[in-house]
């Protein structure tokens, strides 16, 4: 860059000994405008102006020292220079000795220093002190809190045009801090803000275009200021701008923009858009299915201890403890084996007993002969699914899982076992043609097999595989005899014999839904459930504990006899 002829004037006058010209040649030389910048040429200048007294340019130099701009780094040179203008009234020096001492940067951090300092330069109007204490005042974390006062300094430094403070003051009217609630005078101040360039201050006044807050609801100007954050790289404007082109909101529907924008703040470390980013990789939603990039997102959010306590934290971790030993176990096996599926954490328990049971039998040696496959052993109802909707584990998601596992190669062979007892769900997880279902790279689903004693009643779930007088074994727990109950047991009003059933809905004559909660003695003031849990009543039989070990499992059979299919495959 040649100099301009304002430089080659200014250098004139500078080199016959003008003070104020020296001076603003070293900010020209210093900031790069209308020359080649160069902090060795602005040190030179500030040099020859502070010999002759300029207070500026010795601040300027003190300046230079503290960040190590033309001159090798000395917090030293740098604190005395602040200290000796600060005590001779310098406001800007006030303000840099009360920052040193803030974050104990070359002298020992003491708060009580750092606020006289603010302090002092505030009090001259200072607008980067009046800012700076009037976010101390606000926060209370070092000083009592004082809404009111910090608004006031606040104030005083934003109508001075103090960028920051101006987005500061526009949050106290958003948030009713300090001054009531006013969104016409907060988007007046983010406007103010916007224009000169604060990229906070922009996504806030495209959030008040969006919502019609302050100012009338505005596609155009909600965009415009958008976009313009988005610009400066904030990562919460991306992660907006991103869940606009997912929604399809004031632009074209773009699955691959969203994904873009998504990664941007993602990798700036924002928790919300490494969680919309996972379920893309998960959905394959403008990316390829990636199980491995699904982790990798999640566990980021985990992993960073200041998203504790976040929406996506928790939601991250729901999704890591619901899933994560699936997970595991896919990735961490040396010699992969078949991995079974269940619908729910009863079901898994129910056939391991069958398997152990028939097994030790001796008659079925043939079909259990190189039965090699682990389940997986999940010990609860997932609370939440690989997606932004609360869900249990039960048939809709087990058959997503089915879907997106299916969509890409894996290692072992994964096989899917579903209820039988929603239509919908078994004419998607069973084959026509088949007992089961290829659902390609390596993934296999079926439903339960339909036992002959169930045929005239063929929607059931795994207690149904026994017999009705095992499911209403009974057994006495802390005094109160339990036991599962069916819902044929009870008429349309839940009234069965000496028990009242309050699930209606499981309850009339024909049904044999397993009935496992509210069931309670016709008695006056009862308030004991008499049902047996699904649990525990998979857990007893699953141990073998009596009455509980008498159990027929031959129905089990055509289970085993599906993955062995599969497995032979």
């Amino acid at each position: 860059m040649q100099e301009s002829k304002y430089t080659k004037k200014l250098m004139v006058r500078a080199e016959n000994g003008d003070t104020e010209a020296q001076l603003e040649l070293a900010l020209c030389y210093y900031l790069g405008e209308e020359v080649e910048q160069s902090y060795a040429d602005a040190i030179i200048w500030l040099e020859k102006a502070a010999e002759k007294g300029c207070t500026d340019a010795k601040y300027f130099f003190g300046h230079c020292y503290h960040q190590g701009e033309g001159v090798e780094r000395d917090y030293a040179k740098s604190i005395a220079i602040f200290m000796k203008l600060a005590y001779a009234g310098k406001a800007e020096a006030q303000y840099e000795l009360g920052h040193c001492y803030f974050i104990g940067e070359g002298i020992e951090q003491s708060n009580d220093e750092a606020i006289r300092w603010f302090e002092k330069a505030a009090e001259q109007g200072y607008d980067e002190a009046e800012s700076m204490l009037g976010v101390i005042y606000l926060e209370g974390e070092i000083v009592e809190k004082d809404e009111k006062k910090a608004v006031e300094l606040i104030m005083r430094s934003a109508k001075q045009g103090h960028i920051e403070a101006q987005f500061d003051l526009a949050c106290c009217y958003l948030n009713s801090i300090g001054v009531d609630q006013d969104y016409k005078k907060a988007a007046e101040w983010l406007k103010l803000a916007a224009n000169q360039g604060n990229d906070n201050a922009q996504l806030y006044l495209s959030i008040c275009y969006d919502q019609g807050d302050g100012v009338r609801k505005n596609r155009v100007q909600c965009l415009k200021w958008l976009r313009s954050s988005v610009e400066q790289g904030n990562l919460y404007a991306q992660h907006r701008l991103g869940m606009f082109y997912s929604e399809g909101k004031y632009v074209k529907k773009d699955i691959n923009k969203a994904v873009e924008f998504y990664t941007k703040a993602a990798e700036q470390g924002l928790p919300e858009a490494q969680l919309d980013l996972s379920m893309c990789y998960f959905y394959g939603d403008g990316v390829e299915k990636d199980m491995t990039l699904v982790w990798k997102w999640l566990k980021k959010i985990v992993n960073n201890t200041l998203n504790k306590g976040t929406e996506p934290y928790d939601e991250a971790m729901r999704i890591i403890t619901d899933t994560g030993a699936l997970h595991d176990l896919l990735i961490s096996q040396e010699k992969p084996k078949a991995v079974v599926i269940t619908e729910g954490a009863t079901d898994w328990r129910h056939m391991e007993a069958a398997m152990v049971a028939l097994k030790k039998s001796g008659v079925h040696i043939e079909l259990f002969e190189g039965l090699d496959f682990e389940f997986y052993m999940q010990d609860r109802s997932f609370n939440k699914s690989l997606s932004n909707q609360k869900t249990s584990m039960g048939d809709s998601n087990l058959l997503n899982w089915c879907k997106v596992y299916s969509e890409m190669m894996q290692l072992q062979k994964i096989i899917f076992v579903a209820d039988n007892d929603k239509k919908s769900i078994t004419k998607e997880m069973n084959s026509n043609n088949s007992k089961f279902k290829n659902w390609g790279n390596n993934v296999y689903s079926f439903t339960l097999p339909i036992p002959e004693h169930r045929v005239d009643t063929p929607e059931i779930c795994i207690e149904h595989l026994y017999t009705d007088e095992e499911i209403k074994t009974e057994i006495e727990i802390e005094g109160i005899k339990r036991r599962l109950f069916m819902g044929g047991e009870f008429d349309n009003f839940g009234r069965g014999g000496s028990y009242f059933c309050s699930n209606r809905n499981a309850c009339g004559e024909g049904k044999i839904n397993i009935v496992d909660n509210n069931v309670y003695k016709k008695e006056k003031g009862s308030e004991e459930n008499h049902a047996l849990s699904k649990m525990n009543f998979a857990e007893r039989v699953r141990g073998c504990e009596a009455p509980f070990d008498k159990f027929n499992f031959e129905n089990f059979l055509p289970i085993f006899e599906t993955i062995k299919d599969i497995l032979e495959l």
